[in-house]
């Protein structure tokens, strides 16, 4: 949906008054500042600023400075202290008891304690809000307040992920006060946290400006006031404004591109790990992607290795598996490798020797170089007579197609798409996206594939005691679902980052968010 300019220019200003009048009612809250300020650009434009809407990456990106959540990701996906300064697990595995920060506040300034962790829990889980990656928390049935500074957790079953998804930008910890006043709309406009940055505008499609918290515990870790995020659909554009210095910092930008910016001696190219698997994703209950046969054929006319050296540049690596690497326990598995003959002959075996017409989305502002790969891949299937049509499309509205879509309504034929494991563990990296009991709009199933073995693997390896027994069950569904190709991996893909000289401490994480809650700026 497009907003006119006035509409938005009168909503920015409606966020100024609001968060400064949400700010004037706490005593100890910040009086705005003038200092340094930088200029991040973003891919795309949030759908929502709410911290329980995490859609995009380019939300998840802004989402960290806005709020806190108990615990967070470090740069070797270990699990540090956030809101939660301390915590333990009870003996039989059932219960996860966390410790909170005293004294801290929110922007509107009530107090962050744990009554006030437990209701913004309770909003996410609350199944009136269109939350829909809440099904990551479904392993917790309870949430006690222990205490004012503890509050914990209780899984019917033995868990031992819960630090993980509490790290999740899902499980950032809105203020329940504000959420209370205004619907789940409103609040994703005006947002309200914790965080080290509070929110002072957002004119959709062209800034987002966020205002240092002075009073935040983290205040004295950065020496950024003012952080601008802009969202820049195009990695030209992205590319000029870096040489021209309007831009400070890219989070995201053709490899190509970062590789051609870093013979500038002005800037600083990022190429960091990434847990991210992309490639084709295709509607296992249309014909004829309903035949296996068929899935692999594409696996097999995909020149894997030519799409990774020409469009990503060492950015990243073919894919080995559907989890991907440094998630544990990833598991290697056979390629299938490039051969136009094989794929014809896989083909011709099931029915359509002379291939097939279909249409291919194609989300612009969320993946690099989409367009450019997704025309490289609609080339090559050309090859074994398999003719696609390719439906460009912006990445908000793209998402909403597949996420809102249940598999009777879904006109999903094929669209290039991609998954990153936000929390660093095979759970959310298996179980969201390739059980049957997730199937959209419930979650992240959006291509409905089914297998029965794969979902008991998935719930075995939910509840397993030891390493041993889940490891077991994840390298057996990696395996299978690898065979069944219900999308056709391609790569995993790195961070392309690019930014000015003199940036340090910037988090660029493996879970895929970059934040600047640390970070300083010379």
């Amino acid at each position: 949906m497009k907003f006119g300019s006035i509409r938005w220019q009168t909503i920015s200003l409606l966020a100024i008054i609001l968060t400064f009048s949400l700010l004037a009612g706490a005593a100890s809250a910040p009086a705005p500042s003038i200092g340094k300020r930088i200029v991040v650009s973003l891919d795309g434009d949030p759908p929502s600023l709410d911290g329980h809407e995490n859609a995009l990456i380019s939300g998840g990106i802004v989402l960290p400075h806005l709020y806190d959540k108990l615990v967070e990701f470090d740069a070797n996906s270990n699990i540090v202290p956030q809101l939660a300064t301390s915590w333990t697990t009870s003996s039989d595995g059932l219960t996860w008891t966390f410790k909170l920060r005293t004294g801290h506040r929110f922007h509107d300034g009530t107090p962050v304690n744990a009554a006030a962790v437990k209701a913004s829990f309770d909003r996410m889980l609350n199944p009136q809000n269109p939350f829909y990656r809440r099904t990551l928390f479904e392993a917790i049935t309870r949430i006690t307040v222990v205490d004012d500074n503890t509050i914990a957790f209780s899984t019917e079953k033995p868990y031992g992920f819960v630090p993980n998804i509490l790290a999740n930008p899902t499980a950032s910890i809105v203020s329940p006060t504000a959420a209370a006043k205004v619907d789940f709309r409103t609040f994703g406009v005006f947002p309200v946290g914790s965080g080290p940055y509070f929110f002072r505008e957002w004119v959709r499609g062209t800034r987002i400006v966020l205002q240092k918290n002075r009073n935040h515990w983290a205040a004295a870790n950065n020496n950024i006031d003012v952080i601008e995020f802009r969202p820049i659909l195009e990695d030209s554009a992205r590319a000029v404004g870096l040489e021209t210095g309007e831009i400070d910092f890219v989070t995201s930008i053709a490899p190509q591109e970062a590789k051609r910016l870093g013979g500038n001696s002005r800037l600083q190219v990022f190429n960091m790990p990434r847990v991210r698997i992309q490639g084709v994703y295709v509607n296992v209950t249309k014909r004829p992607f309903n035949d296996v046969r068929v899935r692999q054929a594409i696996a097999h006319a995909i020149d894997k290795k030519a799409i990774v050296d020409t469009f990503l540049a060492g950015f990243a690596r073919t894919a080995e598996s559907p989890l991907p690497r440094g998630v544990w326990p990833f598991k290697a598995q056979q390629d299938f490798q490039y051969n136009v003959n094989r794929a014809k002959q896989l083909l011709t075996e099931a029915g359509f020797p002379n291939g097939f017409n279909a249409t291919m989305w194609v989300p612009v502002g969320t993946y690099v170089a989409s367009q450019q790969i997704s025309e490289a891949i609609a080339d090559q299937l050309r090859r074994v007579g398999i003719n696609l049509k390719l439906e460009v499309m912006d990445a908000t509205q793209w998402l909403t197609l597949l996420r809102s879509r249940n598999q009777q309504q879904s006109n999903l034929e094929m669209t290039y798409y991609g998954w990153g494991t936000h929390t660093a563990e095979a759970d959310y990296a298996l179980r969201l996206v390739y059980h049957s009991d997730n199937f959209a709009p419930k979650c992240c199933n959006r291509n409905f594939y089914s297998n029965r073995e794969v979902d008991q693997l998935l719930d075995r390896g939910l509840v397993a005691v030891n390493d041993r027994d889940r490891r077991a069950a994840y390298e057996r569904a990696q395996e299978l679902i690898w065979r069944d190709q219900p999308w056709i991996y391609i790569f995993a893909v790195n961070h392309a980052v690019v930014a000015k000289r003199g940036f340090k401490d910037v988090a660029i994480l493996p879970v895929e968010w970059i934040h600047f809650r640390d970070a300083q700026f010379d």
